[in-house]
């Protein structure tokens, strides 16, 4: 999917994935999975791949938006995001979050380590951790981090290629109707 790389392009250069780049891709990503449903299974695969589209857009829409609340991701991560859920549909975006989730890992401990922040991130993490595990509020404890921004475009890339041409993470069933 070139969305992903021309998205990979610029949040690294410019830290930013363009409402251009995401919108049209979400629009085209659900009317080619109406499109290919119903080229394959006529009337009832055009809605078979639409529900399959809109579950897969609203998956990743809502696991991302929570991460945008909660400080973690930017709006450009979410609407790429949403855009790679519609493309990938159910049950392909469960995978897909499952690879972004393991690229963004690998990738933030790269880019820690980097940066010189590794050990500062590791200390940061076990605070975290311990502070959860004793009933407490993590969020005042943890710093910002002395690494520049994470242009997590790279991530979401390297997942949604892992999901579209590796081996499902997690094997669910697709719907037909």
């Amino acid at each position: 999917m070139p969305v992903v790389l021309v998205a990979v392009y610029t949040d690294w250069r410019w830290h930013k994935i363009y409402n251009w780049l995401t919108f049209p891709a979400l629009a085209l990503g659900f009317l080619v999975s109406i499109g290919a449903g119903a080229f394959h299974h006529g009337a009832g695969g055009a809605l078979s791949g639409g529900l399959e589209a809109l579950a897969g857009f609203g998956l990743t829409t809502v696991v991302f938006l929570l991460l945008v609340l909660l400080g973690g991701m930017k709006a450009g991560d979410l609407k790429l995001m949403a855009a790679v859920g519609a493309w990938l549909g159910w049950p392909l975006a469960v995978s897909g979050l499952l690879y972004v989730a393991l690229a963004g890992g690998v990738f933030s401990l790269a880019w820690a380590a980097a940066h010189g922040a590794l050990g500062r991130l590791l200390r940061q993490l076990r605070v975290y951790l311990m502070a959860l595990q004793g009933g407490i509020n993590p969020a005042p404890l943890v710093q910002e981090s002395v690494a520049p921004l994470l242009p997590y475009g790279i991530s979401i890339a390297v997942g949604t290629l892992a999901a579209m041409f590796g081996p499902p993470l997690i094997n669910l069933p697709a719907w037909r109707l």
